[in-house]
């Protein structure tokens, strides 16, 4: 188990290019990964429904984050949503920053 999630998560850091230049290497208290106050709705019928409402959170090098919760309440979308993975339209970015190593 895990042997698909670690190649996945490495190509990623490959694709996203996370290795920093040796002469920028994050400090032991610089975040990889931080979020901040994300916020994504879906558009139906004109209306704007909130699906991800605020989430913040910070990584570590070397860190594991998991989500967990009941079945519905919005793990996947917010993984998504981190990844920039949800299709806009019908999604639609209301708020936040997704920065990694800093860059937005």
């Amino acid at each position: 188990m895990g042997g698909g999630f670690d190649m996945v998560c490495r190509r990623h850091e490959k694709l996203l290019n996370l290795q920093p230049p040796s002469s920028q290497a994050p400090t032991a208290s610089e975040p990889l990964m931080e979020i901040q106050n994300l916020q994504l709705d879906f558009m139906k019928d004109g209306r704007a429904l909130r699906a991800v409402d605020g989430v913040s959170l910070s990584i570590g090098r070397g860190e594991t984050l998991c989500l967990v919760g009941e079945s519905g309440c919005g793990k996947s979308v917010t993984a998504l949503s981190i990844a920039r993975l949800v299709p806009t339209p019908p999604a639609h970015y209301a708020g936040g920053r997704i920065l990694v190593q800093g860059r937005n």
